[in-house]
């Protein structure tokens, strides 16, 4: 999702989340580079992972591991 509102949800340490919607999708990207496993919360729902191309479903917590990245769409209902 390139246009749309940026919103940083997330800066803390070494992790990083932000999120971007134009009124129709929501994008959610994680950034972790702390050297172990980090939370993320997130809107809980059904999700497209975009790097891996799976579908998951988050309750409202996602964990992202060690210096790695995620990149979720919400999927509408």
């Amino acid at each position: 999702l390139a246009l749309g509102e940026i919103r940083f949800e997330t800066a803390e340490g070494r992790k990083l989340m932000y999120s971007r919607s134009d009124g129709h999708s929501d994008v959610f990207v994680m950034f972790n580079m702390e050297d172990k496993p980090a939370d993320f919360i997130l809107p809980a729902g059904k999700y497209l992972d975009l790097l891996h191309g799976k579908k998951l479903k988050v309750k409202h917590v996602v964990t992202v591991k060690k210096e790695d990245a995620l990149i979720l769409k919400k999927i509408k209902n």
